[in-house]
C-alpha cells in the first residue's frame, strides 16, 4: 500500500485527498488538497459556507511519527462565507483551530503521557516537551467538556503536596468511583469555594456525605456550601493523629531514660505503630518484653489498640458511650500528648461520630493521593502547577478518550 493511501484511511479524508507524499530532510511531509466538490466549514463555528476563490499561505501540521520518521501535513486553507461569522478560514478535519499538531498526534502523545513523564514521552517520540504537554492540555480540556457531568453523592477532599515549603493542591475525589473530580492551587478556603462556584449548586447539592481530614478551612467551607451533606471526619487521619501522640510519648520516655536503659526501647517505634496482626514472630516477642515494663509508652500503646474497639461499633449509641469512655480514660492517663489528642476528639464530635453512620472513609482517597505523587515523582516535579493539575486530570480523571472528529 503506498504512504498515500495510508494516510488518507487513518486521516478518514472526506473532502480532501492527499496528493502526494516527499521527503524533506529526515521527515516525510504530505501534500493534502480539496476535492472539487462539496461546501467548507467555518473555523470558528464549524458551519458550512460556500468557497470564496482565495487561499491562506501553506500551513504544516505534526503527524505522528511514521516508521520512526516525523510526518507534517501541508495544506493550503482556503476561505468560506460562514452565516455567523463572516468571511473565516475553513477548519481542516486533521488539525486544531490554533496550533502546529494534527488531531492524530494529541491523541497519540496525551496516550504515552498516562504510562510516561512528559520529558519521556517527548524523547521517544522525538518532539519538545512543549508539544506533549500542550497534547495533555488539549485531550484534558476535551475530556473535562465530554465527561457526564452526574452529580457526586460521596464526596472526599483532601491535600497533595506539590513541592517544597508547604505548597499544595486541594483534591476533590467521587469516593464512589474512585476519580478525582476537581484539582485547585492552595488549601485555603477560597480554594475549595471555587470548586462548588464551577460545579454549581445544582450539581453539587446531591452530596450526601462529604470525607474529610479535620483541617478546618476544608470543614468550614463544607458546612457553608454543602449544608445538606454530613461531614466525616476520615479515620486515617484520626488514627495517624493518635499514633503521632503515642510516638510523642515514646521519644519522650527515650529521652528521659538513663543511657544503659535506652537500648530496650531502640527500634521500637513501629512495634508501637503496627497493627498486633502485622507484627512478625520475632516482632511479637519482643514486643512482649517491652509491654512487660511499667512505663507511660505501654498505657499509651494500650490504649491507642482500645480506641480502635471504637471502629467496630455499628449502633451510634453503643459507639458514643464507648468513646466517652475512653475519653475518660486518655484524660486521666497523665499522659499529655493522649490527654491533647482526646480533647482534640471532643472538639470535633461530631464528624468523628458520623462514622458510625455512613462507614465512609478515605482510604480510596489515600490509594488515589499515592498515584499522585507517584505521578510528580516520574517528573522529578512540576514547576508550573497547571501543569500537575492537567496531568493529575488526564492520569487519575476517568476522562473520555481524545477522540479526533472526522468532517
Amino acid at each position: 500500500m503506498l504512504v498515500e493511501s495510508i494516510l488518507q484511511k487513518t486521516l478518514e479524508l472526506r473532502s480532501h485527498r492527499v496528493k502526494r507524499v516527499y521527503e524533506e530532510g529526515e521527515g516525510l511531509v504530505a501534500e493534502i488538497v480539496p476535492r472539487k466538490k462539496g461546501r467548507g466549514c467555518c473555523g470558528c463555528c464549524g458551519r458550512r459556507g460556500e468557497w470564496i476563490h482565495e487561499t491562506r499561505p501553506a500551513r504544516r501540521w505534526q503527524h505522528i511519527p511514521l516508521w520512526g520518521k516525523p510526518v507534517f501535513l501541508e495544506y493550503c486553507p482556503r476561505r468560506v462565507v460562514c452565516g455567523n461569522c463572516g468571511v473565516r478560514t475553513e477548519a481542516v478535519p486533521w488539525g486544531l483551530p490554533k496550533g502546529k499538531m494534527s488531531k492524530g498526534l494529541v491523541g497519540f502523545l496525551a496516550s504515552w503521557a498516562k504510562v510516561l513523564s512528559l520529558a519521556e514521552t517527548a524523547h521517544r517520540f522525538g518532539v519538545s516537551w512543549n508539544t506533549v504537554q500542550r497534547a495533555v492540555r488539549v485531550a484534558v480540556e476535551y475530556g473535562l467538556e465530554q465527561r457526564p457531568k452526574a452529580p457526586v453523592r460521596v464526596l472526599g477532599v483532601d491535600e497533595v503536596s506539590r513541592r517544597k515549603r508547604h505548597v499544595y493542591l486541594t483534591v476533590v475525589y467521587d469516593l464512589e468511583s474512585g476519580v478525582v473530580v476537581w484539582v485547585g492551587e492552595g488549601r485555603e478556603e477560597s480554594t475549595l469555594k471555587r470548586f462548588f462556584e464551577e460545579w454549581g449548586p445544582e450539581r453539587t447539592s446531591g452530596i450526601e456525605t462529604a470525607c474529610c481530614d479535620m483541617w478546618e478551612p476544608y470543614v468550614q467551607v463544607l458546612k457553608e456550601k454543602a449544608p445538606q451533606a454530613g461531614v466525616v471526619f476520615d479515620r486515617f487521619h484520626v488514627v495517624k493523629h493518635l499514633n503521632e501522640a503515642v510516638d510523642q510519648v515514646r521519644r519522650e520516655e527515650y529521652r528521659s531514660l538513663p543511657a544503659e536503659e535506652r537500648k530496650e526501647m531502640k527500634r521500637s517505634r513501629f512495634l508501637l505503630l503496627k497493627n498486633p496482626w502485622n507484627l512478625k514472630p520475632k516482632e511479637k516477642s519482643r514486643l512482649g518484653q517491652l509491654l512487660k515494663k511499667n512505663r507511660k509508652v505501654v498505657k499509651a500503646y494500650y490504649l491507642k489498640e482500645a480506641f480502635q474497639v471504637y471502629w467496630e461499633y455499628k449502633q451510634a449509641g453503643r459507639a458514643a458511650r464507648y468513646l466517652n469512655q475512653w475519653f475518660w480514660w486518655a484524660t486521666h492517663s497523665r499522659i499529655e500528648p493522649l490527654r491533647d489528642f482526646a480533647w482534640m476528639l471532643r472538639r470535633h464530635w461530631d464528624g468523628i461520630m458520623a462514622w458510625t453512620r455512613t462507614r465512609t472513609s478515605n482510604s480510596a482517597l489515600e490509594g488515589m493521593n499515592n498515584k499522585i505523587k507517584s505521578l510528580s515523582h516520574r517528573a522529578f516535579g512540576y514547576r508550573k502547577a497547571q501543569t500537575f493539575i492537567d496531568i493529575i486530570y488526564h492520569c487519575c480523571g476517568g476522562l473520555p478518550e481524545f477522540i479526533a472528529p472526522s468532517m
